[in-house]
């Protein structure tokens, strides 16, 4: 794709303008850059430099990646309720597609056990709160909407999450 460096861009890194210009998340944008998928007026810039308003450029723009979908992948639910569930998570299994894993995570078993996830947060981490690594099993809180989700990572971002064991 070619385009004019609209003004409210002018001065920014090039990381930045092509994430905006392509619509594409910072990460990807990163990515374009670096390989020399991303031209400014002709050159290949890097990451960080800055861009000019009204120069033009030129993004090789990757194929999409397809959609989170959903698919049986075996975890244990250790508590459900209308707001969260709290899953566990058993080791080897990836919580959320990445490079070069896009099938068998735990989100989309989540997405299949929870359809009306969908929506919740970001794409292919729909519901999901936090993480754990690929080789780490435990306890994942889930948040099956929206406003859950936003409570959740709040509660977590200012450290007032905390785990109280139901009285038998």
């Amino acid at each position: 794709m070619k385009a004019v460096v609209p003004a409210e861009l002018d001065g920014r890194r090039a990381d930045l303008v092509v994430a905006r210009v392509a619509g594409v998340s910072r990460a990807a944008a990163r990515r374009i850059v670096e390989e020399g998928g991303a031209l400014v007026d002709g050159r290949v810039p890097g990451v960080s430099d800055l861009v000019a308003a009204g120069s033009i450029m030129e993004i090789e723009v990757p194929p999409a990646e397809p959609a989170l979908a959903p698919e049986p992948v075996s975890f244990e639910v250790r508590h459900e309720d209308e707001h969260l569930a709290v899953v566990d998570k058993p080791s080897g299994i990836v919580v959320h597609p990445g490079a070069g894993r896009r099938r068998g995570t735990l989100a989309a078993g989540l997405l299949e056990r929870w359809p009306q996830i969908e929506g919740v947060g970001e794409p292919d981490r729909w519901g999901i709160v936090h993480r754990l690594d690929r080789e780490t099993s435990g306890l994942l809180v889930v948040a099956l909407d929206e406003g859950t989700r936003r409570a959740l990572q709040q509660a977590i971002a200012a450290r007032r999450a905390k785990y109280q064991q139901e009285q038998s």
